[in-house]
């Protein structure tokens, strides 16, 4: 309940913050929903009863504030009981405060309502009223935070009533829920599920923290050292130019060196201060699982590794909501129920893993359950059905689990509110790659699954290796590449009606054309002429076919769909040193491409 208060409390700062006129309905539903149970609660919880303390110093009896709401009948200057009596009785055990009549547009209907503190219960207070001859008086504990009816039955607004009139419990065995939430329950909305998407989607957006970062002291420390460094180096080479010749060249040449170390650590230096924790996100996601555990019914825990690893803000920012999905499914359809995982043999509560590491120039984020798996033979049927696969085809484990991503592909009987294995897995893969990430997916029946998602460290610079096609300059990112080689004419084969291939140590790798690939202009034809630049995805291999290598180096990402549109195999564009405009290559775009003309293996 403390969890739901700060969730709607926060939804509360924010829309003030955004200075909006109406409160969100999503948010309204919520607070009213969370309001109604703290009131429950209010009304079935005795109020401590004091206790006899000799000293005068003891510690004052807990109290609590009632709203006492009594029918008197429709004259109200000829009320049915001794009113000033029934004040008189509550003042000998408390402290009495507003009180006020009004009558009400229902025909002998005026209320006398009181306000009174006391020590008393709830319970006490109406066997008080009672005891006075008072029947049918209405006691609530005055909440003073949502307003409810007076009367069950809907009556006309009267313009005496006060327009917030505190609220009016009904026995504690069924509290009366406000408006809002009578509302949500006749559409079939679950005030739990209600709550739990909302939260779920209130930790994916964007709090106030996202525009600023917290920045390690020794990081600041070290670029405010580059920085010295960068300046003397600079002043060094301006004052060569100014008294330049031709014998102080090498002088020259070694500053400009220094510099352009200098400026290489300085870039790294601040990209460094961009990387943060991934902790920040992982933390968010116990609070989801326990939500899901109390939605669901089933057991499980959640456990972090590798929650130190450091990745781009913004690269933390954009993977939320992925993780999200991928932690609901495991959730709602990867974990069993108790019962099912006894019979299986498993303890009751499931494990849900959430592990971060860096491999090479990615970060490698898994997300595994150690439920029922995925059935590779019900993917492959409902593929078959849909028509995405012929039916006889093989398939490997890989090639099968990738059918998941392919858009509307499910395998659930039904689809719940939570999640569905392969419901918007499509999406999943598609903000992934988005990010210049991977997302693979591997399966053992009985056993759990594995989704695991390739990042890159960040996503203003990459290192990549220039390379010349036909005219044209183009960047592969070498973390995708494994090697370059010259071919030799008796390691390529052209079989009849198969796709070209090159054996590199008696394996045999397809070759891809490039410029047939991104329909490009020029470009050689004779494999003998060019390279092989051997590049992997996922596990797979192929041999880009290229003109000419022309040198490795950094690279600023310019981003070309905002201004351009989303090209496939095509990861963004850069700007050369001679100003020219080069391509970034996409390599599972590309693979995605070759895929619709070349069977590759796996």
């Amino acid at each position: 309940m403390l969890l739901k208060s700060g969730d709607v409390l926060k939804g509360l700062v924010e829309h003030a913050r955004d200075g909006s006129p109406t409160v969100e309905g999503r948010l309204l539903e919520m607070m009213n929903d969370t309001l109604a149970r703290i009131v429950a609660i209010l009304a079935t919880k005795a109020v401590l009863q004091p206790t006899a303390q000799p000293s005068d110093s003891s510690p004052e009896p807990a109290t609590a504030l009632f709203e006492i709401r009594l029918d008197v009948g429709a004259d109200r200057e000829r009320p049915r009981f001794d009113v000033d009596s029934l004040l008189a009785q509550l003042a000998a055990r408390g402290r009495v405060g507003d009180c006020d009549i009004a009558n009400t547009s229902k025909p002998g209907a005026a209320t006398h309502r009181v306000q009174f503190t006391t020590a008393m219960s709830k319970s006490e207070l109406e066997a008080l009223l009672n005891q006075c001859g008072i029947v049918g008086a209405q006691v609530a504990p005055v909440s003073g935070l949502f307003d409810d009816p007076v009367d069950s039955e809907p009556t006309a607004p009267d313009a005496s009533i006060a327009p917030n009139p505190p609220i009016v419990s009904t026995p504690p065995e069924s509290p009366a829920p406000t408006p809002v939430a009578t509302t949500a329950a006749a559409r079939g909305d679950a005030p739990s599920t209600r709550a739990n998407r909302a939260n779920a989607e209130g930790d994916a957006k964007k709090g106030p923290e996202a525009a600023s970062i917290r920045v390690p002291i020794e990081k600041v420390d070290k670029l405010i050292n580059l920085i010295g460094e960068l300046v003397i180096t600079q002043s060094m080479v301006a004052q060569l130019v100014n008294n330049f010749s031709f014998e102080r060249l090498g002088q020259l040449e070694e500053a400009v060196s220094l510099m352009d170390r200098h400026a290489r650590d300085l870039r790294e230096r601040i990209m460094a201060v961009r990387m943060i924790p991934i902790k920040t996100l992982f933390s968010k996601f116990h609070r989801l699982v326990r939500d899901l555990v109390t939605v669901t019914g089933k057991r499980a825990e959640l456990e972090i590794e590798g929650e130190e690893t450091e990745l781009d803000k913004t690269v933390i920012e954009k993977i939320g909501d992925p993780l999200t999905h991928l932690i609901r499914n495991s959730m709602d359809h990867g974990l069993e129920t108790p019962d099912e995982r006894q019979a299986a043999g498993k303890p009751e509560h499931g494990t849900i893993r959430l592990v971060a590491y860096q491999q090479g120039g990615k970060i490698c984020i898994e997300v595994s359950d150690d439920g029922r798996g995925i059935d590779r033979d019900r993917v492959v049927q409902k593929a078959i059905e849909k028509g995405l696969v012929p039916a006889g085809q093989a398939l490997t484990d890989e090639q099968a689990f990738a059918l998941i991503f392919k858009p509307g592909f499910s395998t659930a009987a039904q689809v719940t509110e939570i999640s569905g294995r392969g419901v918007g897995m499509d999406v999943v893969k598609r903000n992934v790659e988005e990010l210049g990430g991977t997302i693979a997916i591997r399966s053992e029946r009985g056993k759990g699954t594995q989704m695991r998602i390739a990042l890159p460290l960040t996503l203003a610079i990459l290192d990549g290796q220039a390379l010349c096609v036909g005219k044209d300059v183009y960047i592969l990112p070498l973390v995708s590449i494994t090697e370059s080689i010259r071919p030799n004419q008796a390691d390529v084969h052209a079989p009849a009606g198969g796709p070209e291939v090159v054996l590199v140590r008696g394996r045999a790798l397809p070759i891809l054309r490039l410029n047939d690939l991104l329909g490009l202009p020029g470009g050689g034809s004779d494999l003998m002429s060019g390279l092989f630049v051997i590049v992997e995805n996922e596990g797979r291999q192929a041999a880009l076919f290229v003109d000419e290598l022309l040198g490795q180096q950094q690279v600023v990402i310019k981003g070309i769909e905002r201004n351009y549109q989303r090209v496939e195999g095509i990861a963004g564009a850069t700007i050369l040193g001679d100003g020219r405009v080069a391509l970034i290559l996409d390599v599972p775009g590309i693979f995605a491409l070759s895929c619709t003309r070349i069977a590759l293996p796996a």
